[in-house]
């Protein structure tokens, strides 16, 4: 797919915003919301997709800007989309639970599409360069309730035929394995 200047400009932000950030394996952050990107097929859930971790871990200052120069780029409903991925956002409801986080991203297919990316990319261990640890171990685990979650929810009950997903995770317990 071709990129569009709306894509172009959201690209551009969401490299800005996560210069200097790395992952978890000493990586430019900016090449996890790439690669969710990628896993899109549309211009708008590509959007989304990129932006989709703007507001995390910034400061004050750069959020505010970020988030000024976010509205000449995406319309009211990804505007809408982007604030059901958004964790911080998701703390300011009431019992705010993982599960109830993952409930609300639910209720808009796009989202739910971006969160499915997401989480495959997470799921991803090789890109830690090391061993994982408990903790990447526990993260993992939420990140698999988190699939569960949503294929249940979206009535997909054959979610192991997600094909990324399967492989992710046969690649995690083949492991475990050794």
């Amino acid at each position: 797919m071709e990129r569009t200047k709306r894509l172009t400009k959201a690209i551009r932000l969401a490299t800005w915003v996560h210069a200097k950030q790395t992952d978890l394996g000493g990586n430019p952050y900016i090449e996890h919301p790439m690669r969710v990107m990628e896993a899109m097929t549309s211009e708008s859930s590509q959007i989304i997709a990129v932006l989709h971790d703007l507001m995390e871990d910034v400061d004050s200052k750069k959020e505010t800007d970020a988030s000024n120069f976010m509205d000449r780029i995406i319309n009211p409903a990804e505007r809408r989309t982007l604030y059901l991925l958004d964790r911080k956002e998701s703390n300011r409801y009431e019992n705010n639970t993982y599960a109830n986080y993952i409930l609300r991203i639910c209720t808009d297919p796009v989202a739910t599409q971006v969160k499915l990316a997401d989480l495959s990319d997470n799921l991803n261990m090789e890109r830690l360069h090391r061993e994982p640890t408990e903790t990447d171990l526990r993260r993992r685990d939420k990140y698999l309730y988190a699939l569960s979650l949503i294929a249940s929810i979206s009535g997909l009950k054959n979610w192991e035929k997600l094909e990324t997903e399967r492989k992710i995770i046969a690649e995690i317990f083949d492991h475990e394995e050794d």
